[in-house]
Parts: C-alpha cells; sequence; structure tokens
C-alpha cells in the first residue's frame, strides 16, 4: 500500500513538474481557483485538479525550497509531532543525522490561494536544514489536491493518477503562520 501511495504521489508530482516544463518552453501558465478546483493550463496542457475540503497540518519547519513550477511556489519539509519528539529523544542538541531526516522528515508541495499568501510563502526561506536553531513551529491551512479530474494535452485527453486521496502532498494554502523565535526545544 504505502509503494503505491508513493507512486500516485510522484505521478501527481511529474503531472505538475510537465506543467512547469511546459510553461518554459510553450507560454505561460495560468492558475485558477473556483469552488473545489484547481486548473493549471498553458497553451498545450490543461490540468484540472479537484479539493477536498478544508484541511491543516503543523509541525516543525525545517526546511523550504522554490517551488518547480506547476503552481507550486514553496515546498516545504517538516517534522510532524511523533518526529519532533522523536528528534528530541535520539538525535544530539544542533544536529539532525541524514538518515534520521530522511526517515522522518515529511513533504508538502504549497499553491498560494491569495497575493497574501503568496507573499507570506516568498518570505520563508529556511534553505539550510543542518542549522537546528533555526526551525520553527508553524502551522497551515488549506484544501488538499484530492484527484485529478482531467489532464489535456494539445487538446487530447489524457490518463494520470485519478485518486490522490489521503495523500495530500499539494496543498492550495489559504493561511500560513510560523513563530518568530527559533526553536529551542520542540
Amino acid at each position: 500500500m504505502f509503494v503505491l501511495v508513493k507512486i500516485l504521489a510522484v505521478a501527481v508530482v511529474s503531472v505538475l513538474a510537465y506543467a512547469a516544463f511546459d510553461y518554459v518552453y510553450f507560454g505561460p501558465t495560468i492558475i485558477s481557483l473556483s469552488g473545489s478546483s484547481l486548473v493549471i493550463e498553458n497553451n498545450r496542457v490543461k490540468v484540472d485538479f479537484a479539493l477536498g475540503g478544508a484541511s491543516s497540518f503543523g509541525g516543525v519547519l525545517i526546511a523550504t525550497e522554490e517551488g518547480q513550477g506547476g503552481g507550486v511556489q514553496k515546498s516545504l519539509d517538516y517534522f510532524d509531532e511523533s518526529g519532533a519528539a522523536e528528534f528530541l529523544r535520539t538525535q544530539q542538541p544542533g544536529h539532525c543525522s541524514a538518515e534520521f531526516y530522511d526517515a522522518h522528515a515529511r513533504h508538502k508541495e504549497l499553491i498560494p490561494a491569495t497575493p497574501a499568501v503568496r507573499a507570506a510563502l516568498a518570505a520563508l526561506d529556511f534553505s539550510d536544514h543542518d542549522d537546528t536553531a533555526s526551525w520553527r513551529r508553524f502551522t497551515v491551512n488549506g484544501r488538499c489536491v484530492s484527484h485529478l479530474k482531467s489532464l489535456t494535452i494539445n487538446g487530447q485527453p489524457a490518463g494520470g493518477p485519478s485518486e490522490l486521496d489521503g495523500i495530500c502532498m499539494t496543498m492550495v494554502v489559504t493561511d500560513i503562520s510560523v513563530q518568530d523565535k527559533p526553536i529551542q526545544a520542540f
């Protein structure tokens, strides 16, 4: 089951990456949100995703990266509460081993729902995950991309992963908050 979830997650990211690649070579990408739908399109590709209901997540923000296109502005690496507790129990202060990071870090792709959220995501820069003193508690609210409704390439219907429920690798963000002070202890 876990392998299937990973395959579906890679497929979603691939579709979004394809849209980003297409943007670079074939024109601007238009992103529109309406009701429970997220549409990403350019002059060759149109992807229509269904959005789930309101959702939130949080934990300890450990790293950010710029989005790779397809509407994704920021990628977050974080520890959920159980990962943060395990970090405190097993890791030395000021250090996070690569093995621990690989085993416990979670990942989300974030698409801003408003210009204010876009500005907040642009301001996030936690590019050095080794700097444990820069880690902050955070909370994100929004709606998860739940499934692919349709994919069209060059005006022709194309296939893609239909069910993404429960994965929530990509989220349309309506609000994000990050604590100002560095985490000394989770």
